[in-house]
């Protein structure tokens, strides 16, 4: 049985795993509606308010989940429809149907029960199911056994009521041949209105299973997940136990045991006897007779009891098989128990090669000692979550993320997790960040991440250094230490009297998103720099700072030469024009003689001709 026990844990525990990744506390208060007459699941007390097993089980389910809740009592009918149309959250006693499972989604089922045909005693006409074709059928509107009687078409007269209880008055009555409803419910009701003309049939109807969920809204996963985390806890602390003996265990009524106690002590001072000897003789039989036909109907309901729970340990079962999770239960030495279909894919070993292995044996030779403490832990104190690297049947390595608990004092179940891609890609991501800090802590420039601080006024008063970098801290010789989480003023002190206004230059940059590129000169280290600032995120803003002294003395002595050379220019201009001065001169002069040689030359020739004439 210990076995069994482990799957059903196991599955709960499963159930409880996939929904606690994103369970968070909710500070809504959920709707939970009740039905007034449906005992001993949902019903009213004297003081107006709903209580039941199927109550209570759901207020307890939702306490596990830390979920505020309200109960709202109302018919049925009006309670599924308020469901559908979102006007309340969930429902305690819902039966899962065909017909439902286009509107509402439902937990696992916690109870599975049978209707019955209740009809007034001594009518005897019903005796099969078939018999009910031409007979009037009371059933309540919108519930299941509706469902089930047009479903099926049970019945071609069939009369619905708002409740139970105004059908079985009705039957009562003499009105309609029959009442189908659930069994429990049916005899619990009839006891509450004190009918006692109205019994169920023995008829077997195997068409009417019930299988009993808490219901919610078509697409409201988040709050079937918590349901059925809640349900899956208190099973396995045994609230439902609890709350099923509050509801289904029989109890003594003691005012009658006293009633019948105190007249049998009449009977002992009876003066003869004889008589008290054969009064007494009597009792003694006809309680044995009573006691031996109760512990008849304990059997026959143990036995009832065992076979549900044989049914609900195949249910879980094929559960813990279909979960996609790899589960592995192990004994207090580390040795497999069991394991489900998810644990051989992940592993690639056959369950009857896993059971009996040590869980060592699937890990990795690197990551054995820290297996050792895991399971250390785990033993000392009853949970522990480990990642580990783990070996297939083929060789090949792989990760996987382990959450361990105890289930008992020698067995414990473990749910893995194949993480590898995650491990994967979490390595790649780690990877460039190291490279990417690698060229930040190695760029050439300084780099420097601020935030800007401000006044009530919102006006820049300051800012603080968040990261720097290497190239930062040579270039000003400050360590970064000193630096980040320091303010301005703070790193370098006496800056505040520097005639630029630092502060408010970086501070419209940060609040306006405006980027700015100037030059400065630090006389702090006696160098120039290109200074680019620009902001990221609103009140944050970065600066880039370029060591730019050698161009600037490079520029200063550029502009000295271009200065020596224009002087140099200037002072031989001035001696190039005075020779062309004196070119000019001489060349006047040169022109003006040949022109009066040229005169000459006519004057001569004029008198030669003169001369030539007179001769």
């Amino acid at each position: 049985m210990n076995r069994k026990f482990i799957y059903v844990i196991a599955i709960l525990i499963f159930i409880t795993n996939l929904s606690a990744a994103t369970a968070t506390e909710n500070d809504k208060t959920l709707i939970i509606g009740c039905e007034p007459d449906y005992p001993p699941y949902c019903i009213v007390n004297s003081e107006g308010e709903g209580e039941g097993f199927s109550i209570d089980l759901i207020k307890a389910a939702l306490k596990t989940q830390n979920l505020k809740y309200e109960i709202r009592v109302d018919l049925w009918n009006n309670l599924k429809l308020a469901l559908y149309e979102g006007k309340i959250d969930a429902l305690p006693l819902v039966g899962r149907t065909p017909e439902r499972e286009p509107y509402f989604d439902f937990t696992f089922p916690y109870i599975s029960l049978h209707g019955a045909i209740f009809v007034r005693k001594g009518d005897h006409r019903i005796k099969s199911i078939s018999d009910l074709k031409d007979k009037e059928i009371v059933v309540m509107a919108g519930d299941n056994a509706e469902e089930y009687v047009r479903r099926d078409e049970i019945s071609d007269f069939i009369i619905t009521t708002s409740t139970f209880q105004e059908a079985f008055e009705a039957l009562d009555k003499g009105k309609y041949d029959a009442v189908i409803t659930q069994r429990v419910m049916g005899l619990y009701l009839l006891k509450e209105l004190e009918i006692y003309s109205i019994a169920p049939l023995s008829i077997d109807l195997s068409d009417f299973r019930q299988d009993f969920c808490f219901g919610v809204k078509e697409g409201n996963k988040e709050l079937l997940e918590k349901l059925n985390e809640g349900l899956a806890i208190i099973i396995s602390n045994g609230d439902y136990k609890d709350i099923s003996q509050k509801w289904f265990t029989p109890e003594l009524d003691h005012s009658l045991m006293n009633k019948y106690n105190l007249k049998m002590a009449t009977y002992i001072f009876l003066p003869l006897i004889l008589f008290f000897l054969i009064v007494m003789q009597f009792y003694m039989r006809k309680e044995i007779k009573r006691k031996t036909a109760v512990l008849q109907e304990e059997v026959k309901e143990h036995e009832i009891a065992r076979k549900k729970l044989l049914s609900s340990e195949e249910k879980f079962r094929s559960y813990v098989d279909m979960a996609p999770t790899g589960i592995f239960v192990t004994d207090e030495e580390g040795y497999y128990l069991d394991v489900n279909s998810a644990a051989c894919r992940t592993t690639g070993y056959d369950r009857d090669e896993l059971i009996g292995m040590h869980l060592s044996e699937l890990i990795d030779a690197e990551d054995r000692k820290k297996l050792e403490r895991s399971f250390a832990t785990l033993t000392e104190t009853g949970r522990v979550i480990s990642e580990l690297q783990f070996v297939t049947k083929t060789g090949e390595k792989r990760y996987w993320r382990v959450d361990a608990s105890a289930l008992t004092g020698n067995t414990f179940l473990g749910f893995a997790v194949d993480t590898t891609d995650k491990w994967l890609a979490s390595k790649e991501l780690q990877e460039s960040r190291d490279h990417l800090q690698y060229l930040f802590d190695n760029m050439i420039s300084c780099f420097a991440y601020h935030k800007i601080i401000l006044d009530d006024s919102d006006k820049p008063i300051d800012f603080e250094y968040i990261e720097v970098n290497r190239a930062f801290e040579q270039m000003f010789g400050i360590k970064k230490e000193d630096t980040v989480g320091k303010r301005f003023a703070e790193a370098f002190p006496g800056i505040e009297n520097d005639p630029f206004d630092w502060v408010g230059t970086y501070g419209k940059v940060a609040l306006s998103g405006e980027s700015i590129k100037f030059e400065d000169y630090g006389e702090r280290v006696g160098k120039w720099f290109s200074i680019n600032a620009y902001s990221p995120v609103k009140g944050y803003f970065v600066t880039i700072f370029d060591d730019i002294t050698d161009r600037k003395n490079n520029e200063e002595k550029l502009k000295k030469y271009r200065e020596n050379l224009e002087e140099l220019i200037k002072e031989r201009t001035g001696e190039l024009q005075e020779s062309n001065k004196e070119l000019v001169r001489y060349n006047k002069l040169f022109i003006g003689r040949e022109f009066r040689i040229k005169e000459l030359r006519d004057k001569v020739k004029e008198l030669e001709e003169k001369l030539e004439k007179k001769s």
